[in-house]
């Protein structure tokens, strides 16, 4: 009997260490970078509604884009006071290193990645006051950098699908697709990001 009682531990010991190795391995294939470029314009990821992990959009005559690797989350969201969501890209235009912050309301508080879902559909106008967007960058040659809020002049970010993942069973990751275009001046110079798209699996690595 005391036997039998070992080995049934035993069992569940690596029945738990089999389950967390599955959950590992879960979160980081869900959390890999996937490139699909776009036909038109291969610089570019295609838009997808998979959680690939990507962003891209054209900035002026260059690109904003997500790294393909490497271990910086492509974008991340964080839950603000006010009924606020903040959400965070993190890439590069050339040589250089860019973040783009947008902090906007969404109408209802949102303090998890499964209540996400709420955004499905939504669009958020860019040019509202009380949206707040600002960019920082990151010169990868010599380390400086630099960082200021803009001010929109026209503008919107789309969540076209926010849904949850399910596999085996269990919710893995909100799916949070979508499109987002605007411009703005900054000392007298015009900028403008145009056919902007994100594809990011969030959970909560993603999202605080």
């Amino acid at each position: 009997m005391k036997t039998l009682r070992i080995l049934a531990m035993l069992c569940a010991t690596a029945a738990i260490f089999i389950s967390c190795d599955a959950e590992k391995d879960y979160k980081y294939e869900l959390q890999e970078t996937v490139w699909v470029s776009d036909e038109n314009e291969p610089k570019l990821p295609k838009y997808t509604e998979q959680g690939y992990n990507t962003f891209g959009a054209r900035f002026n005559r260059e690109y904003f884009l997500s790294y393909r690797n490497g271990s910086q989350f492509p974008c991340l969201f964080s839950s603000k006071e006010n009924n606020k969501l903040e959400m965070t890209f993190n890439g590069h235009v050339s040589s250089k290193g860019m973040q783009l912050k947008i902090v906007f309301p969404c109408g209802q508080a949102i303090r998890s990645w499964k209540e996400m879902v709420a955004l499905n559909g939504k669009t958020i106008d860019l040019t509202d006051p009380n949206v707040v967007v600002t960019t920082s960058y990151v010169d990868n040659y010599d380390n400086t950098s630099e960082s200021y809020t803009i001010t929109p002049h026209n503008g919107s970010i789309t969540f076209k699908k926010v849904n949850l993942l399910n596999i085996d069973g269990v919710v893995r990751e909100a799916v949070v697709a979508g499109e987002f275009n605007f411009g703005y001046e900054y000392n007298g110079n015009r900028y403008i990001i145009s056919s902007g798209r994100f594809d990011i699996g969030v959970d909560e690595d993603i999202f605080w």
